[in-house]
Parts: C-alpha cells; structure tokens; sequence
C-alpha cells in the first residue's frame, strides 16, 4: 500500500495501537534493485497531483508488479496488493497467489 513516507510494505496485525505497520526494506533483506522500486513507486505517490485515469492506472499496475516480486522473494509470506482509488484513496485488498 503506497503512503508518504512508507517503504510500500506493511505487516498485518496488531502493532501497538495501529492494525498494521510499515516493514523497511532492510529488515526484510530486500535485493537493492527491489527495494530501490518501491522506492520509485513511493515517490511517485508523492508527487502525484491528480489522477487521470490511465496515470492511476499505470500506478497501480506497478504497485501490483512489486507485490508480485515481494511474492517471489518471500513465497511463504502473505502477500497481498491495496489498490489506489480517485477520489476516495485505498481500494478493496488484493491477495496475491
């Protein structure tokens, strides 16, 4: 799930008082190349004004690429891919295979 100031990876469950929290890069041991990506992602979710729709689009299909790596780095993890909306933010969870 892309956020400001995130690593694009969140861990499922209770931590503290949230119901999830951010996971960085290095705890996970993430290839440079990989992480770097996400980092790419990130920061286009900062930028964004805007949407239209083939931007939002082109967006989320990358954001579902990376959770596809994510998969393939960790096949045992669950892993799962929220969907960005315009206007009203974070789509329906998409679990992964």
């Amino acid at each position: 799930m892309a956020d400001y100031g995130s690593s694009g990876i969140w861990a499922d469950g209770d931590i503290g008082p949230f119901r999830h929290g951010m996971v960085e890069h290095a705890d996970l041991s993430l290839p440079q190349a990989l992480g770097d990506a996400f980092d790419a992602w990130i920061e286009r979710y900062w930028n964004r004004k805007e949407w239209n729709a083939s931007e939002l689009e082109a967006f989320n299909s990358t954001g579902r690429a990376l959770a596809g790596e994510l998969k393939s780095f960790a096949p045992s993890a669950v892993v799962s891919f929220q969907p960005e909306t315009w206007p009203s933010g974070v789509g329906a969870e998409e679990l992964l295979p």
